[in-house]
């Protein structure tokens, strides 16, 4: 019983050393698009700059893999992935319009923390990037 209460009182300090989420993700999604919108969120999403980044060799043939974006060449960013890179332009564009037009981000910021506060709306526009992080294959970064 003792140790019941202990862990109960010690879940409940460290909780209360997180700070609330000011944007957080609804309940009731499936894992995977809940670790998605977190990491997008956090920006720490495994794109090729990260694997990149933290890649040890074993051997001397062993290269680091490449840290480009495979469509443009450019370093393949959290940020360019998701919302610059040219070649997920019509997925992109495609996710962001089938939302009315008071949701529509202007940023990969707004995007991924919505605006509006209507449970709705922030599930609306969570969909909209889940959609989009399929239709373009950029979910395989998660």
């Amino acid at each position: 019983e003792t140790k019941k209460e202990e862990r109960n009182a010690r879940k409940a300090r460290l909780a209360a050393l997180l700070p609330a989420n000011p944007h957080p993700i609804p309940r009731g999604l499936p894992r995977w698009e809940r670790v998605a919108l977190h990491r997008l969120q956090t920006r720490t999403m495994l794109t090729p700059v990260w694997l990149a980044k933290f890649h040890r060799p074993t051997d001397q043939k062993d290269t680091r893999p490449d840290s480009r974006c495979p469509h443009c060449g450019v370093p393949a960013t959290c940020d360019h992935l998701v919302w610059f890179c040219p070649e997920t332009s019509n997925e992109r564009a495609a996710a962001i319009n089938n939302l009315p037009p008071s949701l529509r981000p202007k940023s990969l910021w707004e995007w991924t923390h919505p605006r509006s506060s209507e449970p709705a709306d922030r599930t609306a526009v969570f969909s909209s990037i889940i959609s989009y992080l399929r239709s373009s294959g950029i979910g395989r970064y998660i």
